[in-house]
Parts: structure tokens; sequence; C-alpha cells
């Protein structure tokens, strides 16, 4: 189902995976935990509650605010994920954003990359 280096192969672990991940990105020492905490952090410097970007994350939120809180993913959800990630985006591009400011979503060019 999920083919390795080639499609005659499939993946053995995520380490090496991972690891050729990173040596493309040229972010050595990076980890899936820290890609998640960038994720929790920028999401809630943009303004959406800590229950927004857990869930998001799909962390429980616990059992008293769960009975009260139903986040639809068309919602609110949406909006903080793509927020988030078009402000994760313009930092990897380059772009001087600043921390808890929102920024345009990127457009992509011709060469399909943005």
């Amino acid at each position: 189902m999920f083919p390795g280096r080639s499609l005659t192969s499939h993946i053995v672990g995520l380490t090496k995976m991972w690891d050729r991940v990173l040596t493309q990105a040229n972010m050595a020492g990076v980890t899936p935990h820290d890609l998640r905490r960038t994720f929790m952090t920028t999401c809630c410097e943009l303004g959406q509650p800590p229950a927004i970007a857990d869930t998001l994350l799909g962390h429980s939120l616990g059992k008293i605010r769960d009975t009260y809180l139903h986040l639809d993913p068309e919602g609110i959800l949406a909006t903080a994920s793509q927020e988030t990630a078009d402000w994760i985006a313009a930092a990897m591009a380059g772009q001087k954003v600043k921390p808890g400011v929102k920024v345009a979503k990127l457009e992509k060019t011709e060469a399909g990359t943005a």
C-alpha cells in the first residue's frame, strides 16, 4: 500500500524516510513532535483558542469541554488550519512574517511552487 524508495518495495520503517525528508528540506534534527509543537504555537499566536489547536492536532479536550464543544471541520477548524498553514508556508518561503500576524495565502507560480 505504501511504496518504498521504488514502486517494487514497501516502507520498512519511517526513520529512513524521515531522514531523507529532513536532508532534502535542509532541516536536520527536526522531529515530528517539533512540527506539531510549531503548528500548535503558530495557531495560538494567530489568535485561535488552544481548544481549536488541540482539536486540529487530535488532542483530547477534556470531558467537560467535550460535552459542550462540537467543532465542525468545515467551519472554524478549517479557517484555523488554513491560516496556520499559510503562516508556516510563508515563513518557510522566506517571507518576513511576524508572530501572531496573519499572512496572505501564497499564490502558486506557473512552476507549481510558491
